[in-house]
This record gives C-alpha cells, structure tokens and sequence, in this order.
C-alpha cells in the first residue's frame, strides 16, 4: 500500500522544476545557509541567497547579451579553480530554459573542439588556465559567440546594475518529462564518450532518491571537478536541497591527491564524502593517514567504480566512518538502494522500488531469481531518454521491453545485488570467463599494493587472453623498489602470492606490472582501454 506521504513526495517532485525545488521557497533562515565555499579561500562562499541571486543575474546577463533561446546550450569548460563559480553557470542557463553541458578540460583541443560540435553550444565559458586551448577549440567547431572567462563574467555581469535579473521559467508536468536541463557526457572507460540528455524530471527523480535513500551530514567535500556528474548530482542540487554547506577545493590534478584531500577533511571538520575506490584504498593503507585528525567522518559515497568491500570494511574499523558502495550511471542512478548493511557483505545494495529489474544472460534469458550472472537490465521513469544526436546507441540502450541495458554484469542472492564486473570488461582465458574484479581482491590483499586493474593480455601463441595486473604501491614501498631487480623481485612475490590464492584460470599468466599511476576519467575510473593499448597495443 502506498503511504500518503510517498504519493505526497512524488507529487512534489514530479511537479516541479529543479530551480523551483532548490530555491523556492526560502524562508529568512534559509537565505542565510552556507551553501558553497572555495575551500582554497574560505572567505569566498555563496548563501543559499547570494547562490540564488547570482545565478538570476547570470541568467539575465544571458538573456540580454546573448538573447537567450528556450534550448540554448551553454557549455562549461574550466578547472576547479573556478570553484564555488562553476555551479552557479550551470544552474543559470537551465534556470531561463536552456541547457548547460560540461565538458573535460584536461583534454587537447582536437577532442574539446569534437565535444563541442556535438552538443552546438551558443556559449563557451572556461578559466584564464584554460583560456587558449578552449578558443582553439571553440573556432575548430565554430562557436558562434567569444568564449568568455568565468573572471570576465565576475566583472561583465555581478557588479552591473543594469542586468536585471533573469525570472526563471515555469514547466508543466508533461514539459519536466520532455524538456533536456543538462547532457553530460559518459565517462569513456571503455570506449568512445556520448551526450547524456539528463531531462527536468530525471533531475527531480534523483533529488527525491537521494534525499529518501542517503544519509547526508552537514559539511561535505567535493574534490571531484565538476564536468563529472557526481558533482553536478551532489554539490550542484543535492547539497542545496539539503541545505548542506559544500567545500569546493580547486583540484587541476586529475585524479586529485589523497593527501591534500585530508587536509581538507580535517581542516573543514568534514563528515560527508562522495569519493571513488583509490581514494578510499589511500583512507585505508596509508600510513600518513593516522597524522590527520579526521573524527568528523561519519558517512561517504564510494562509487565511479566498484569498490572492494574489505576496503571500505578497514576504513571503518580504522575511524569509524561507514562508507558505502553506490552504484549508478549517468544514464540511469536510481536502480539500487545503498546501506552499510549491503556493503559490508560486498553487495551494492537491495532493489530500489522506483525501479524494475531484471538480468538476462547470454542466450536472453532472465536469470534474475537464479542466482546466475547476467547483464543488469532496469526499468524506471528515473533515467535519460537518450543521448544527444546519436539514435543509434540510444536505441542500442534499450531493450525490446523499455529496459535500460546497463552494461554491467550482477548476480542477486537473497534480494542482494552482486557486481561482477563490467560486461566489456569481461575477458577469456580459453573455455574460462574471466571476471577481473575477482582478481584485483585479491591483488589488493598483498601488504605492499593500493591500488590494482586487472586485464586481458593477448597471447598470439596460445590463441587466448592470459590474466595481467597492474599495481600501483604505497608510497612507502615505492622507494624501496627504485632499481629494476628490486622490482621485478616485487612483481614475482605479488605474482606468487595471487597464484597461491586463486583457481588455476585466474593465475597471473600475464604478468604483473608496477605503475606510478593509472590513466583515469576525472572521477577516478581507471581507463582500461588506454591502459590495454598503451602496454599491449602492439601485441594485439
């Protein structure tokens, strides 16, 4: 029976805009929260008020200069060091009717500029670091207007009194549903990026999952550089919603540095975290750690990728904090239900009820209720309609029923849902399906490792794929394996010590390689496919 509380809230959010749900009302207390601030200057933040008015004036700024259309695309291209800025863009376009993309800085021009004549934006902003490389790419692709800098706009647009502030637009129910605020494009782990059109109402869907599934504290750290979702999920709507005081810190590394992460974690007193699996392996291993005063930590998000459950176990038992595995996709984020009780049996967590399930193996069969491994199909209103100008991978999303493929394969026991690995990822060694997440566990085991990715390395002679790990190490280890035989002594023990643990398909055959770092998306995703072609690439 469903409560008049549940079809209160779905009313709620399935009737309003996310402007409307993030700023309207707010009471005199409400004006005053904290929402965001630079946590490289903390003197630098926006109240939910000040947030609220900037991103109205930014949006008649829009409006006047640049007439601004119903569907107008703005497009973000910046480092962090536009920090508590970054959102306020986003949120401007979408507020007036438009939509707003992001797009990787790090990225040469050639591939900005391929983003760009994708999504046709009438507008690039970007940073003075980034400046050059944006206005290469922005001609590459024929950009109708200047590219501006989000230090430009500080003085083109806030101090000007004659930029009224933008009214923001109102939607039926019916436009929520069809009406793109935002594409984001999928991280390309394992093959070529797409535009994911994130529409009203699937942003208001994962506003009430969040708010009715996950536990929020009330300062958070984002780290993560906005062009990923996670950010424009959590710091961007999430943290408003909740009134929740967000520390942006100005992160130009990608992935960013464990250790200046703690810093700010203690610094800032932080007790709410959205982090990826190599951050929460340095939480866990790194001796430095116990130098930091991080008493605050009580909750985060681990996703970006599966993380090991004995790792998020050893960072609870080592200060308390519980650290959940949530699994999502830019495509679709409300299909499970994460907890710590899921977690730390190594599930990513229970069925969501705003979705339907089900997993289909290799001959189309749904073995759901069979314990059996097959790919993750999920139904549900909260999910992208598609990607931007590409019918064909749209179309490939979906399956005959309306089902979302989603790419990863899962075994369910007991209404608990088993990630097994990526479907792309899977690999053969002869007859033997070979699941790398059952092997990187292990790998992580070994005393001197944080870090692993395990692949398929081609073997022309015996005509299958032999098991290869990559290892990245402690810091303390790695100066003690600078010369080439201490290394290769190195990769024999951890070769040894898989081999001793594993079924004989799951031996280390290809070797084990030591790396200083991984090839990764902004959100930490360690690139299998860059990592395959640079050390195998010419074996294929």
């Amino acid at each position: 029976m469903i409560s008049a509380r549940e079809t209160e809230a779905d009313d709620l959010y399935s009737r309003h805009s996310t402007y409307e749900l993030l700023f309207e009302p707010l009471s005199e207390e409400d004006k005053d929260t904290v929402i965001f601030v630079d946590a490289e200057q903390p003197d630098r933040f926006y109240t939910l008020a000040t947030l609220r008015e900037r991103i109205l004036k930014l949006g008649g700024f829009l409006q006047q200069k640049y007439q601004w259309q119903n569907g107008d695309i703005l497009a973000i291209c910046a480092e962090n060091d536009a920090s508590i800025d970054y959102p306020v863009a986003l949120h401007a376009s979408v507020a007036i009717g438009g939509i707003s993309s992001a797009v990787d800085q790090h990225y040469p021009a050639n591939d900005i500029a391929n983003d760009l004549q994708l999504i046709e934006p009438k507008l690039v902003i970007t940073d003075a670091k980034t400046y050059d490389k944006v206005v290469a790419a922005a001609k590459m692709s024929n950009v109708a207007n200047p590219v501006v800098t989000f230090e430009e706009l500080d003085r083109l647009v806030y101090s000007d009194v004659d930029i009224a502030m933008a009214e923001p637009i109102r939607y039926t129910p019916e436009q929520l549903v069809t009406t793109p605020a935002y594409i984001y494009f999928t991280s390309g782990t394992t093959g070529k990026k797409k535009g994911a059109i994130m529409t009203q109402s699937y942003m208001t869907a994962i506003l009430q999952y969040l708010e009715e599934c996950i536990p929020g504290g009330f300062r958070a750290l984002s780290y993560t550089e906005f062009h990923h979702v996670s950010q424009l999920v959590c710091p961007a709507h999430w943290a408003i919603r909740r009134k929740m005081t967000y520390y942006i810190m100005r992160t130009s590394e990608a992935p960013p540095d464990p250790y200046r992460v703690c810093e700010a974690m203690q610094e800032f007193k932080i007790d709410t975290l959205v982090c990826q699996p190599y951050m929460v392996n340095a939480f866990a291993k790194e001796p430095w750690v116990d130098k930091f005063d991080l008493s605050a930590f009580k909750y985060a998000a681990c996703g970006g990728s599966m993380p090991d459950a004995s790792i998020l176990r050893a960072c609870h038992q080592r200060f308390g904090a519980k650290i959940v595995a949530l699994y999502g996709m830019t495509e679709c984020l409300p299909i499970l239900l994460p907890n710590w009780e899921s977690t730390i049996i190594g599930s990513q967590g229970r069925k969501n009820p705003m979705s339907t399930l089900k997993i289909i193996d290799d001959n189309g069969n749904d073995v759901h209720d069979t314990g059996e491994t097959g790919e993750l199909c999920v139904k549900t209103s909260a999910r992208i309609p598609g990607y931007w100008k590409n019918p064909d991978e749209t179309k490939a999303l979906f399956d005959e029923e309306g089902f979302l493929r989603t790419g990863d394969l899962f075994q369910c026991r007991d209404g608990e849902y088993y990630f097994i690995t990526r479907k792309k990822e899977l690999f053969k060694y002869f007859l033997h399906h070979i699941y790398p997440q059952d092997i990187e566990g292990i790998v992580l085991r070994h005393p001197a490792v944080t870090e692993a990715c395990v692949l398929g390395r081609y073997s022309k002679e015996q005509a299958t794929e032999l098991p290869a790990a990559f290892v990245m190490l402690h810091q303390d280890n790695r100066a003690k394996v600078d010369e080439a035989e201490k290394q290769e002594r190195l990769c024999q023990d951890i070769q040894t010590f898989v081999n001793e643990r594993v079924p004989d398909p799951h031996r280390l055959r290809g070797g084990v390689f030591i790396v200083d770092s991984f090839p990764r998306t902004a959100f930490g995703k360690i690139k299998r496919n860059k990592l395959n072609e640079q050390y195998f690439g010419s074996e294929h």
